[in-house]
């Protein structure tokens, strides 16, 4: 990671992406970054600290938003297995779940399919017309 990143980009960011309800989860950037939502499980290693993940364009910012909201959504969703009664975390599911169709409408409209799932508007099977999420440099 670059060390002059700007601060205040990174502070914008954070701001956007950790605004949670619940005082036992973490937001989703910081639980997506530590691989834990739960804030009262999470043990930290040592001294390890995660890398700070800042995206460097709008398709990244995107793609970063959608792994975050899945990732926090899955997360939950297997505390809520064994806890099917929680309202509060289901609320909270249900709030990250739509949070993630969203992220991947978005994206999907900007820069094409995303997964399998993803329907075409002209109903073809035109893969090979978009920039894979991993591919580098932007058309």
């Amino acid at each position: 990671m670059n060390d002059s990143i700007d601060m205040n980009m990174l502070n914008e960011f954070l701001l956007k992406n950790n605004m949670n309800d619940s005082k036992d989860l973490a937001g989703s950037y910081e639980g997506y970054l530590r691989g834990n939502m739960f804030n009262d499980i999470y043990d930290q290693y040592k001294n390890y600290k995660p890398a700070r993940l800042i995206p460097n364009n709008e398709k990244a910012e995107l793609l970063l938003n959608i792994n975050q909201t899945t990732f926090a959504a899955h997360d939950i969703r297997l505390y809520l297995d064994i806890n099917p009664e929680d309202k509060n975390l289901i609320n909270i599911y249900n709030d990250y779940i739509i949070k993630a169709d969203n992220a991947i409408k978005e994206y999907e409209n900007k820069y094409g399919p995303i997964n399998m799932n993803s329907k075409t508007e002209d109903n073809t099977f035109s893969w090979e017309m978009y920039d894979f999420p991993w591919e580098v440099g932007d058309k």
